[in-house]
């Protein structure tokens, strides 16, 4: 089969761009949580556990949760100010934890990241008492 000049060399350099293009894209890095939170914020309230030292991101590894003699759910959001109520943003599902219930999710690298600029904020519901451990990086 007779293949012109052109579309020999066209085809040469696509494959070798793409062959070595692998090697030349960005390289991920991994954040690595260096803070943490604790605390035990009122039933049925928004609390800022983490301030935003703007333009910072803030990134979570994860959280420890343990709720007492109620049963409790919580939520965590961001936005800005003491109760992120500006630009609020929902960042996890609700979660529900039976009355001495205990929920742990955590690893050695961040998951989540949010925009430069938010504070994070825990959403709580149920009478409590609800026990948070929170994992986190600020940069």
């Amino acid at each position: 089969m007779f293949m012109p000049r052109s579309i020999a060399a066209l085809l040469a350099a696509v494959l070798l761009c793409w062959s070595f293009g692998a090697a030349a894209q960005p390289t991920a890095f991994n954040i690595i949580c260096n803070d943490t939170y604790a605390g035990t914020p009122p039933p049925n309230s928004t609390t800022r556990v983490v301030q935003n030292k703007t333009p910072q991101i803030i990134s979570i590894c994860g959280w420890e949760v343990n709720a007492g003699a109620a049963t409790v759910t919580w939520q965590l959001v961001y936005g800005t100010g003491t109760t992120c109520g500006t630009g609020q943003v929902v960042l996890t599902p609700v979660f529900y934890l039976a009355i001495n219930g205990i929920q742990v999710s955590r690893s050695p690298y961040a998951q989540i990241s949010l925009p430069p600029g938010q504070d994070l904020c825990l959403v709580t519901t149920g009478t409590g008492p609800l026990e948070f451990f929170l994992y986190y990086a600020q940069f």
